[in-house]
């Protein structure tokens, strides 16, 4: 059971379960509803942001990879960190390699923003790709790092052309150590 007012709480992994039922099961107050989320196993799903709308997302790849942070010159007293990583994993169903690099800078409430200015690329057997992207994140309590944003992918590849033109979202998840977890879906 989860709350409006509250963030999704006891569901297990949207990588797991790609449909959601959200069932409204009462009224605790005038401004809270709860209820009831049925998990159903699908290759697409939709998701409801509990206001009414609703997307519809597709899982395309995942990859996982090695990285390492530098920091950066400050301008002002909060930190900044260039990273790089590189790793292999499979997108729309082609193994790629890939390297990047990106930066990252701390705000001023704990929160990072992260961008990557075309500085990676993808490697699959028949091309190349080149990647933008941005995200938000924290960094965590056991030194790990949670981005979550938006990759867009410009190739000639054959095999990853289906990538044009499509906005990406994107789980980056670094632990303590640098192994880094990435997750992608399309968005429609």
């Amino acid at each position: 059971m989860v709350r409006a007012d509250n963030k999704l709480k006891n569901i297990p992994s949207l990588q797991t379960y790609l449909i959601f039922d959200f069932l409204p099961v009462g009224m605790v107050s005038p401004h809270i509803t709860e209820y009831w989320i049925k998990p159903i196993p699908a290759q697409r799903f939709l998701q409801s942001d509990m206001k009414g709308s609703i997307y519809v997302r597709r899982k395309i790849g995942s990859a996982t990879a090695n990285s390492v942070s530098k920091v950066l010159p400050t301008e002002g007293t909060l930190p900044k960190f260039e990273i790089t990583a590189q790793g292999s994993g499979k997108i729309v169903g082609v193994d790629v390699q890939f390297m990047g690099t990106y930066h990252a800078e701390m705000k001023a409430d704990g929160s990072m923003y992260g961008e990557c200015p075309n500085s990676a690329i993808l490697m699959a057997a028949d091309g190349v790709a080149t990647l933008r992207a941005s995200g938000v994140g924290r960094t965590e309590p056991d030194g790990s790092t949670k981005f979550r944003g938006i990759v867009y992918i410009e190739t000639t590849a054959p095999s990853l052309m289906s990538l044009n033109g499509k906005a990406i979202v994107q789980e980056y998840d670094v632990d303590a150590a640098g192994n880094a977890n990435w997750e992608m879906w399309h968005w429609a």
